[in-house]
């Protein structure tokens, strides 16, 4: 036991330096920076990681292993299965066209039944009306060699969007009516989806929000492979645990960074970085509730990097998505703090008069 604990403090001590004072954490992980990362998987176990792109590619075939289960209020329990190849899975499914579509993506070595699919898609059905198709990419999110998975991301986003595609040229969506939602690599699964959108439809989704976008072999100089303002008419990021197991930088329209986006409160002990990362889709799904996450905008990214504080400039705006419906296209953008509870409930109550606010 004591073996594990030092590796987990080694690779915690390799992965954050110091400037200033304050931890600062890279926002580049890749085989030419480093040759090897400790990451924890969904049950808080190290896996050791080889930075390498060239991992030999298993019988994994994005057509086959890449599912799509549709829930909504009529089968909130029990899954329909939707197939590209078969769009009278999709007419003759409890799927509406006429009510607004949900569709979210799990990340590395999670499932259709890993917590964030199922959290979210239970406040989904609460809050509202909705088709909720909930991708299920195990297949290819369970490999131990992570560098695998990340490989297959591009193959899971071409899948969504030929279902989105197909879906769009019958009738039966409506791009305005669609959020995409994404945690850790399914942040990139969706973004890069959605720039398929973007690219074929000449069109783009409603929104797209990406929970801890995952860092390890993506880089922020090369955004064609990962979630960016592409990806939507309006592109959202929570960052929780920004520079360990996510992306620090502001990737999208509006970058919300919660307690300044590195760890969370109440993550006590948090050498994998694991609580902190899950964190953002528990604040997600509590911001379905209104006046939730009331957040500062602030003046800058760096300013908040380098001194840990925000300067307020303009109105606040509230991260996420109130009742999974409303969300800030056309009204927020820049970088915004909020500071949370240690537990549940998690969101406080700005000072509406703070003109710096420190964290």
């Amino acid at each position: 036991m004591k073996y594990y604990v030092l590796i987990a403090l080694a690779t915690l001590a390799i992965n954050l330096g110091c400037s200033n004072g304050f931890l600062m954490r890279s926002d580049e992980y890749n085989e030419e920076t480093r040759d090897f990362l400790l990451l924890p998987d969904e049950n808080n176990n190290l896996q050791f990681v080889k930075l390498t792109r060239d991992a030999p590619e298993t019988r994994y075939d994005p057509k086959r292993d890449v599912k799509f289960n549709l829930y909504t209020r009529k089968n909130a329990d029990k899954p329909q299965s939707l197939k590209v190849e078969d769009l009278s899975t999709i007419t003759n499914s409890n799927y509406d066209p006429s009510k607004p579509t949900r569709l979210i993506c799990h990340g590395w070595m999670t499932g259709p039944t890993a917590d964030f699919n199922v959290k979210v898609r239970e406040a989904y059905l609460k809050y509202g009306d909705y088709n909720v198709i909930v991708i299920d990419w195990f297949a290819g999110a369970s490999a131990l060699d992570y560098s695998l998975s990340r490989k297959r991301v591009p193959g899971v986003a071409n899948r969504i969007f030929y279902l989105i595609d197909l879906m769009v040229k019958n009738s039966l969506l409506k791009l305005n009516d669609l959020h995409m939602v994404g945690h850790s690599l399914g942040a990139h699964v969706v973004g890069i989806a959605g720039r398929h959108v973007t690219n074929n439809l000449n069109d783009k989704i409603h929104t797209v929000i990406g929970l801890d976008p995952a860092l390890p072999l993506f880089s922020v100089n090369q955004p064609l492979e990962r979630i960016s303002t592409d990806s939507a008419h309006y592109v959202e990021i929570i960052h929780t645990n920004g520079g360990n197991l996510a992306f620090l930088s502001p990737l999208g329209h509006a970058d919300f960074y919660p307690n300044g986006g590195f760890s969370q409160p109440g993550c006590i002990l948090d050498i994998t970085g694991l609580c902190s990362h899950f964190r953002s889709y528990d604040y997600f799904i509590e911001a379905f509730k209104a006046s939730t996450f009331v957040s500062y905008n602030c003046q800058s990214y760096q300013e908040m990097l380098n001194y840990r504080r925000c300067t307020v400039v303009n109105e606040m705006a509230k991260m996420g998505s109130e009742n999974g419906a409303t969300t800030n296209n056309g009204k927020a953008s820049g970088v915004y703090l909020s500071k949370t509870n240690s537990q549940s409930p998690f969101s406080r109550v700005p000072d509406a008069s703070a003109t710096i606010v420190k964290f």
